[in-house]
């Protein structure tokens, strides 16, 4: 389930169920739930007993790999990229 909304809200594909939103819209029909957003993967991470970061500078990324390798457990870094829309 994560995977597939995940997978929905990847940049470039239109942020949503896209294909059934382009056929909800293409029959007229009013759009009804199917944009969504990113999760705060820091706490989805924490929710399943992993450690959970997020690294808004680039510059800091190195320093917070090392930080995690140096610690026991599973590590998730949540890292803002750019959209290409």
């Amino acid at each position: 389930m994560l995977m597939c909304l995940r997978t929905a809200a990847e940049p470039g594909v239109r942020a949503g169920y896209g294909m059934i939103k382009w056929k909800q819209e293409d029959a007229g029909f009013v759009d009804y739930g199917l944009d969504l957003l990113n999760p705060d993967f820091v706490k989805l991470a924490e929710s399943y007993g992993c450690h959970g970061y997020r690294c808004a500078k680039a510059s800091d990324l190195a320093d917070l790999v090392q930080s995690c390798l140096a610690k026991d457990g599973v590590h998730v870094i949540d890292t803002p990229v750019r959209s290409l829309s």
